[in-house]
Protein backbone atom coordinates (compact mmCIF):
# COMPACT_ATOMS: atom_id res chain seq x y z
CA UNK A 1 0.00 0.00 0.00
CA UNK A 2 1.31 3.55 -0.52
CA UNK A 3 1.07 5.82 2.65
CA UNK A 4 -0.76 9.02 3.20
CA UNK A 5 0.02 10.84 6.00
CA UNK A 6 -1.60 13.91 7.14
CA UNK A 7 0.06 17.18 6.03
CA UNK A 8 0.98 17.95 9.85
CA UNK A 9 2.23 14.66 10.52
CA UNK A 10 5.06 11.98 9.65
CA UNK A 11 5.27 8.69 10.55
CA UNK A 12 8.93 7.21 10.96
CA UNK A 13 10.32 3.86 10.20
CA UNK A 14 11.03 2.32 13.67
CA UNK A 15 13.97 0.34 10.93
CA UNK A 16 15.90 2.88 9.39
CA UNK A 17 14.43 5.94 11.13
CA UNK A 18 14.32 7.74 8.62
CA UNK A 19 10.10 9.74 7.68
CA UNK A 20 7.81 7.80 5.70
CA UNK A 21 6.68 10.33 3.38
CA UNK A 22 3.06 10.00 1.29
CA UNK A 23 5.09 8.61 -2.01
CA UNK A 24 6.69 5.76 -0.06
CA UNK A 25 5.28 2.74 -0.42
CA UNK A 26 5.06 0.78 2.90
CA UNK A 27 3.55 -2.17 4.57
CA UNK A 28 1.71 -2.35 7.47
CA UNK A 29 1.95 -5.18 9.57
CA UNK A 30 -1.09 -7.26 11.12
CA UNK A 31 -0.42 -4.79 14.42
CA UNK A 32 -0.93 -1.71 12.52
CA UNK A 33 2.58 -0.50 12.73
CA UNK A 34 4.36 1.00 9.10
CA UNK A 35 7.53 0.18 7.46
CA UNK A 36 9.01 0.97 4.46
CA UNK A 37 8.67 -2.06 2.51
CA UNK A 38 12.48 -2.15 1.58
CA UNK A 39 12.75 -2.01 5.51
CA UNK A 40 10.30 -5.15 6.02
CA UNK A 41 11.99 -7.21 3.11
CA UNK A 42 14.68 -7.09 5.06
CA UNK A 43 13.05 -8.27 7.68
CA UNK A 44 11.56 -11.24 5.97
CA UNK A 45 14.56 -12.38 4.81
CA UNK A 46 16.82 -12.31 7.53
CA UNK A 47 13.86 -13.99 9.29
CA UNK A 48 12.80 -16.65 6.81
CA UNK A 49 9.53 -15.80 5.99
CA UNK A 50 6.78 -12.93 6.37
CA UNK A 51 5.69 -14.21 9.59
CA UNK A 52 8.00 -11.44 11.11
CA UNK A 53 7.70 -10.07 14.68
CA UNK A 54 6.78 -6.75 14.83
CA UNK A 55 10.48 -4.39 15.91
CA UNK A 56 8.04 -2.51 17.99
CA UNK A 57 5.53 -4.54 20.09
CA UNK A 58 6.76 -8.01 19.35
CA UNK A 59 3.02 -9.70 17.68
CA UNK A 60 3.94 -11.91 14.64
CA UNK A 61 2.66 -10.08 11.70
CA UNK A 62 -0.09 -12.22 10.09
CA UNK A 63 -0.65 -9.93 6.78
CA UNK A 64 0.85 -10.92 3.82
CA UNK A 65 -1.07 -8.51 1.38
CA UNK A 66 1.03 -7.45 -1.76
CA UNK A 67 1.85 -3.98 -0.98
CA UNK A 68 0.00 -2.55 -4.23
CA UNK A 69 -3.09 -3.65 -5.67
CA UNK A 70 -3.09 -5.13 -8.78
CA UNK A 71 0.14 -4.56 -10.28
CA UNK A 72 2.33 -7.66 -10.12
CA UNK A 73 5.06 -6.51 -11.99
CA UNK A 74 5.77 -3.98 -9.11
CA UNK A 75 4.60 -6.45 -6.47
CA UNK A 76 7.80 -8.95 -7.89
CA UNK A 77 10.23 -6.33 -8.16
CA UNK A 78 9.63 -4.96 -4.49
CA UNK A 79 10.06 -8.62 -3.00
CA UNK A 80 13.39 -8.70 -5.36
CA UNK A 81 16.01 -6.90 -6.46
CA UNK A 82 15.79 -3.49 -4.52
CA UNK A 83 13.11 -1.50 -5.84
CA UNK A 84 10.27 -1.56 -8.10
CA UNK A 85 12.85 -0.26 -11.00
CA UNK A 86 14.96 -3.52 -12.94
CA UNK A 87 18.58 -3.21 -12.57
CA UNK A 88 21.47 -3.41 -15.06
CA UNK A 89 22.17 -6.71 -17.01
CA UNK A 90 25.59 -8.56 -15.40
CA UNK A 91 25.95 -10.13 -17.97
CA UNK A 92 29.21 -9.28 -19.71
CA UNK A 93 30.89 -8.83 -23.42
CA UNK A 94 33.30 -10.58 -25.09
CA UNK A 95 34.91 -7.13 -25.04
CA UNK A 96 34.51 -7.01 -21.26
CA UNK A 97 32.30 -4.68 -20.95
CA UNK A 98 28.82 -5.13 -19.21
CA UNK A 99 25.26 -5.19 -20.89
CA UNK A 100 23.99 -2.22 -21.61
CA UNK A 101 20.39 -3.87 -21.39
CA UNK A 102 18.18 -4.06 -18.38
CA UNK A 103 17.98 -7.44 -16.55
CA UNK A 104 14.44 -9.25 -16.80
CA UNK A 105 12.40 -10.46 -13.69
CA UNK A 106 13.91 -13.28 -12.13
CA UNK A 107 16.08 -13.96 -14.70
CA UNK A 108 19.55 -14.21 -12.60
CA UNK A 109 19.78 -10.77 -13.28
CA UNK A 110 20.16 -10.63 -16.76
CA UNK A 111 18.26 -9.01 -19.84
CA UNK A 112 16.23 -11.49 -22.13
CA UNK A 113 19.02 -11.44 -24.57
CA UNK A 114 21.76 -13.12 -22.42
CA UNK A 115 18.89 -15.66 -20.99
CA UNK A 116 16.24 -16.14 -23.22
CA UNK A 117 13.55 -18.52 -20.33
CA UNK A 118 11.95 -15.65 -19.55
CA UNK A 119 8.73 -14.60 -17.52
CA UNK A 120 5.84 -13.92 -20.18
CA UNK A 121 4.06 -10.89 -18.84
CA UNK A 122 0.55 -12.63 -19.27
CA UNK A 123 2.14 -14.81 -15.81
CA UNK A 124 3.23 -12.46 -13.41
CA UNK A 125 -0.19 -12.52 -11.58
CA UNK A 126 0.52 -16.85 -10.56
CA UNK A 127 4.08 -15.74 -10.04
CA UNK A 128 3.78 -13.01 -7.76
CA UNK A 129 1.26 -15.28 -5.94
CA UNK A 130 3.37 -18.04 -5.77
CA UNK A 131 6.28 -15.55 -4.55
CA UNK A 132 4.11 -14.61 -1.37
CA UNK A 133 2.89 -17.97 -0.89
CA UNK A 134 6.52 -19.31 -0.70
CA UNK A 135 7.35 -16.32 1.48
CA UNK A 136 5.18 -17.47 4.48
CA UNK A 137 7.23 -20.97 4.45
CA UNK A 138 9.47 -21.72 6.82
CA UNK A 139 12.17 -23.50 4.41
CA UNK A 140 15.87 -22.30 4.31
CA UNK A 141 16.86 -19.79 2.32
CA UNK A 142 18.79 -22.03 0.01
CA UNK A 143 15.37 -24.21 -0.57
CA UNK A 144 13.24 -21.10 -1.21
CA UNK A 145 15.76 -19.86 -3.54
CA UNK A 146 15.44 -23.41 -5.40
CA UNK A 147 12.21 -23.19 -4.98
CA UNK A 148 11.24 -19.83 -6.44
CA UNK A 149 13.25 -20.59 -9.47
CA UNK A 150 11.67 -24.16 -9.82
CA UNK A 151 8.22 -22.18 -9.79
CA UNK A 152 8.67 -19.99 -12.23
CA UNK A 153 10.34 -22.67 -14.51
CA UNK A 154 7.35 -24.55 -14.19
CA UNK A 155 4.96 -21.74 -15.15
CA UNK A 156 6.97 -20.81 -17.91
CA UNK A 157 6.72 -24.57 -19.54
CA UNK A 158 4.08 -26.31 -17.96
CA UNK A 159 1.35 -24.09 -17.17
CA UNK A 160 -1.16 -21.14 -19.28
CA UNK A 161 -2.46 -17.64 -17.51
CA UNK A 162 -5.71 -18.90 -16.23
CA UNK A 163 -3.57 -21.41 -14.11
CA UNK A 164 -3.87 -21.09 -10.33
CA UNK A 165 -1.37 -21.58 -7.66
CA UNK A 166 -2.16 -25.38 -7.14
CA UNK A 167 -1.39 -26.45 -10.11
CA UNK A 168 2.59 -25.38 -9.47
CA UNK A 169 2.34 -27.25 -6.15
CA UNK A 170 0.88 -30.04 -7.74
CA UNK A 171 4.59 -30.64 -10.03
CA UNK A 172 6.19 -30.20 -6.52
CA UNK A 173 4.47 -32.85 -4.47
CA UNK A 174 4.44 -35.11 -7.86
CA UNK A 175 8.03 -35.23 -7.50
CA UNK A 176 8.49 -35.40 -3.93
CA UNK A 177 6.37 -38.47 -3.88
CA UNK A 178 8.26 -39.69 -7.13
CA UNK A 179 11.93 -39.03 -5.09
CA UNK A 180 10.38 -39.96 -1.94
CA UNK A 181 10.16 -43.69 -3.33
CA UNK A 182 13.45 -43.64 -4.74
CA UNK A 183 15.12 -42.94 -1.54
CA UNK A 184 16.75 -38.96 -0.56
CA UNK A 185 15.99 -35.89 -2.57
CA UNK A 186 18.04 -33.14 -3.20
CA UNK A 187 16.47 -30.32 -4.86
CA UNK A 188 18.72 -29.86 -8.14
CA UNK A 189 16.84 -33.12 -8.71
CA UNK A 190 13.79 -31.63 -9.52
CA UNK A 191 15.22 -29.90 -12.37
CA UNK A 192 16.36 -32.62 -13.98
CA UNK A 193 13.30 -34.78 -13.32
CA UNK A 194 11.24 -31.89 -15.45
CA UNK A 195 14.57 -31.53 -17.86
CA UNK A 196 14.65 -28.12 -16.67
CA UNK A 197 18.06 -26.24 -16.90
CA UNK A 198 19.44 -25.79 -13.40
CA UNK A 199 20.47 -22.59 -11.67
CA UNK A 200 23.59 -21.61 -11.66
CA UNK A 201 26.13 -21.92 -8.56
CA UNK A 202 26.78 -18.28 -8.84
CA UNK A 203 23.03 -17.37 -8.81
CA UNK A 204 22.78 -19.08 -5.87
CA UNK A 205 25.65 -17.69 -4.25
CA UNK A 206 24.66 -13.93 -5.04
CA UNK A 207 21.55 -14.67 -3.78
CA UNK A 208 22.78 -16.46 -0.45
CA UNK A 209 25.71 -13.74 -0.17
CA UNK A 210 23.44 -10.98 -0.52
CA UNK A 211 20.33 -12.01 1.01
CA UNK A 212 17.80 -11.40 -2.32
CA UNK A 213 16.24 -12.45 -5.39
CA UNK A 214 17.55 -11.57 -9.09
Amino acid sequence: MVYCPTEDTEDTCPICLEGIKPNHIIKQLSCNHNFHFCCFKKLVYNHGNMFIDCPLCRQMNTDTNYPLKDNYKKNILLMCNSGVTKVRCNHMTKKGSRCKLKSHIMNYGKCHIHNTDILPKDKYKLFCKYLYYILQTNYRWMSLIHLLDLGKKVIIHKLNKNDGLEKILHYLYLFLNKGLKDGPIHMNQIFRFYDFEEPSDSWIDYCLENKTII
